[in-house]
């Protein structure tokens, strides 16, 4: 039986809907990234499956059973948000057991294991001030999952750490809700971080749910060039266009600057028209007969600069077919 169901719920604030007419599900043991940029509505669509905001139209569903009305604390639901939100007083291993002694349960066995699963063994004692920004977000996830929670809703809980740890605990926080049979729902602007963590992948756009898919099919095949762009994708081509990159292409496909690689005896000429120094080589922006400018790029093994011509490749990983 699916885990959660999300039908027609639709939010506003002010008379704007924040979120609207969104339907969506989540099956059991299942991680469902929800994706978009600011504004987008993703997470007043959280809050309102943690019962936190007022609906003005749909249902909240676990199970089968119609939760909507159904107070915060007596959803079963653990959220956690981008800055862990723990008690600074409290030691790590008090942080933890807080959702136990709630509970009425509290286990120093629990904690311990707790602790090993985000691997931070032996830091019970500590204070929470005393870890780094990444082991207080660890903190955070253990007591989140402490009470074992029906659902976990997380959100953006990398957002404040740098790009290297967000990437590391991304891939932690996934070994963890799989080892843990957790089902959640993980909100990001981050698309890396989506696909990295998330089995489904659901995009919004100013407060519509626009696409659902695998990560991979997202990625590939994005559902509008909207969500292309928002994706990375930075150019679209339709046509004839589209045909100089991809022969048998059917419809418009986007490029992300990595499908345009400058190299020695490719089959198609560009003109520079603007170089940009990188750590891995340039980005470049370059002229090709047929489709117009495009984004590009240029190892360090094919310097460039503006007015050159020069000849390149097109990769097919970096390239999408839309719609």
């Amino acid at each position: 039986m699916t885990a959660l169901t999300v039908s027609g719920v639709t939010v506003s604030f002010d008379g704007t809907p924040a979120v609207d007419d969104v339907s969506l599900s989540v099956e059991p043991g299942e991680v469902l990234g929800i994706l978009g940029p600011s504004g987008s509505g993703k997470s007043t669509l959280l809050r309102s499956i943690a019962g936190l905001e007022s609906l003005d139209a749909g249902e909240i569903g676990w199970l089968g059973e119609n939760i909507t009305a159904v107070p915060v604390h007596k959803r079963g639901f653990a959220l956690m948000f981008q800055d862990g939100q723990l008690f600074p007083h409290r030691s790590v291993a008090q942080n933890i057991a807080y959702p136990l002694r709630i509970a009425g349960t509290p286990s120093r066995a629990r904690v311990t294991e707790l602790l090993a699963l985000v691997g931070l063994a032996g830091f019970g004692d500590r204070r929470v001030t005393d870890l780094s920004g990444g082991e207080q977000q660890r903190v955070a996830l253990a007591r989140s999952l402490a009470a074992e929670p029906r659902l976990l809703l997380l959100d953006e809980p990398l957002s404040s750490l740098d790009r290297e740890l967000r990437e590391r605990l991304a891939g932690d926080l996934r070994r963890i809700l799989g080892e843990t049979g957790t089902t959640a729902i993980f909100v990001t602007h981050d698309q890396d971080e989506a696909f990295a963590v998330s089995d489904r992948v659901a995009v919004m756009v100013g407060g519509v749910l626009r696409q659902t898919g695998t990560p991979a099919d997202v990625w590939r095949r994005p559902a509008s060039a909207e969500i292309a762009r928002f994706l990375g994708y930075t150019t679209v081509l339709e046509g004839e266009a589209a045909r100089v990159v991809r022969p048998m292409a059917r419809g418009a496909v986007a490029l992300r600057p990595a499908a345009v690689v400058v190299s020695a005896g490719g089959p198609v000429a560009a003109t520079v028209v603007r170089s940009t120094p990188a750590v891995d080589g340039s980005r470049v922006r370059l002229a090709v007969p047929g489709i117009g400018e495009v984004d590009g790029i240029a190892s360090a093994q094919h310097p460039v600069s503006a007015g050159d011509t020069v000849t390149v490749r097109f990769d097919d990983d970096a390239i999408a077919d839309l719609p």
